[in-house]
């Protein structure tokens, strides 16, 4: 480890440290978690640092890169799995990841959240999952974010704190790596649900 995504290897921040006894879950959620405190160079969407977003997204430099974290994020967890993962650098590119068959979506409050779920919000920006509270609130990490609230043109990769009901709720949806109900030729034994 690091996994090598394209060529970009080296911009691991750091080991995400996997257990062999994690779920996909906790894999991408510890994932997540070696990217905090990543940011731009300038706030142009630019930096050597941004490369494995870029790579695992398919986007270039400049790009806005939440869809691109998660795409790095996960394509990280799975690998070694037999869990699809996303490639985009669009935040409604999760929600077409799982139509294509490898997923089911969900909606907020159709199923009890999990750590490693990917949200996408109806401002176009998503994110991961980090934690679920008993309130229904949930933290979240996110790239192409700041630490402020509905900010999807930020500069660095934060966690934030979620709200049950906050902006928008009905137009939040979920990806879950764990049984899908996808159907099983699809390889999706392990993959997400939305």
């Amino acid at each position: 480890f690091p996994v090598t995504i394209g060529d970009h290897s080296s911009y691991y921040p750091s080991d995400p440290n996997f257990s062999k006894a994690d779920s996909v879950g906790q894999r991408t959620v510890k994932a997540a978690q070696s990217y905090l405190g990543v940011t731009e160079t300038g706030s142009t969407n630019r930096g050597s640092q941004l490369n494995p977003f870029f790579s695992a997204g398919g986007g270039s430099q400049g790009q806005p890169w939440c869809a691109g974290f998660v795409s790095a994020v996960t394509q990280q967890a799975a690998a070694g799995t037999n869990t699809p993962a996303p490639k985009t650098m669009r935040a409604y590119g999760m929600e077409d990841f799982a139509k294509s068959g490898k997923a089911e979506i969900f909606r907020y409050g159709e199923k009890p959240l999990q750590p490693g779920d990917i949200i996408t919000y109806k401002y176009s920006h998503t994110g991961i999952v980090e934690s679920v509270n008993s309130d229904g609130s949930f933290t979240t990490i996110e790239g192409n974010t700041s630490g402020r609230d509905m900010d999807r043109e930020g500069q660095g990769v934060f966690r934030k704190f979620k709200k049950k009901r906050q902006h928008g709720a009905k137009r939040r949806t979920f990806a879950r790596r764990g049984k899908s109900t996808a159907p099983a030729d699809k390889n999706t034994d392990s993959g997400y649900i939305f």
